[in-house]
């Protein structure tokens, strides 16, 4: 009788995951079907980016709820080492799932030795980004979702790519450079893809710290903060930083 009951148990909870892998599936897909707005219709500039922000905002909250999922495991595993200063089998499978995931480790790659330096360094990487500076920087890498890599690449974070044919070829490109402007299949492609830059690259290492510390003292986590770590995703660098952070509070983004 045991035996029937944990099978049907067992039915139970794979068919609970089968519905809410279906229902995550599909509602994914109504959000990449939402048609994007023409922004270069639309000639008045207050309309045009309440438009671009309304439209962009729920796309970066998703994603983010995402990551903060990833971050709640994440946690949990830190807090288990820190209890026990080990992790079990399962543990470990998980760690490294998430180790691959956010690039601390290549794919090929599997822990070794003391866990906590991949724990703490996940605790780094796997948070989520203010939706201001997000929203600041999409603004300012697409004029606003009017550039012709966001109408025909979905690409609002000018984020480059390297593979021929991977993207589309900026019209000033210099010569011998072999960089395009990646494609995405939809706008929350490119969402993901920024905020998964953000918390890979070693480029915004500083940014992570700098929200990490934010964090350990309770502080609010605030695109203007962050904005401090943005300086090498311009060439421009500080006037880069110090346009973002005035179309921060020009918008009131934060």
């Amino acid at each position: 009788m045991m035996l029937k009951k944990l099978i049907a148990w067992t039915l139970v909870l794979y068919l609970a995951l089968i519905l809410t892998t279906l229902f995550i599936a599909i509602s994914q897909k109504k959000i990449d079907r939402t048609p994007v707005p023409n922004f270069a219709a639309i000639e008045d500039i207050p309309s045009r980016k309440q438009a671009f922000f309304n439209f962009l905002k729920p796309l970066v909250e998703t994603e983010n709820q995402k990551i903060l999922k990833d971050r709640k495991v994440v946690k949990k595993l830190a807090s288990s080492y820190n209890k026990k200063h080990k992790l079990t089998k399962r543990q470990i499978k998980l760690l490294t799932h998430y180790a691959h995931k956010y690039y601390v480790l290549k794919d090929d790659e599997q822990p070794e030795g003391d866990p906590k330096p991949l724990l703490d360094e996940l605790l780094l990487r796997v948070d989520s980004v203010p939706p201001a500076m997000a929203l600041a920087q999409a603004a300012n890498e697409s004029s606003w979702g009017r550039s012709r890599f966001a109408q025909h690449g979905n690409n609002y974070f000018g984020q480059w790519c390297y593979t021929e044919g991977c993207g589309i070829v900026p019209g000033k490109r210099s010569s011998g450079a072999t960089h395009e402007v990646r494609r995405f299949r939809s706008p929350r492609a490119s969402v993901a893809s920024y905020l998964k830059n953000i918390n890979t690259h070693t480029a915004y290492q500083q940014l992570r710290q700098i929200r990490a510390d934010l964090r350990s003292r309770k502080a609010p986590i605030t695109a203007y903060a962050l904005a401090a770590g943005l300086m090498k995703y311009s060439e421009r660098g500080e006037a880069y930083v110090s346009e973002l952070r005035a179309m921060i509070k020009s918008n009131n983004l934060e």
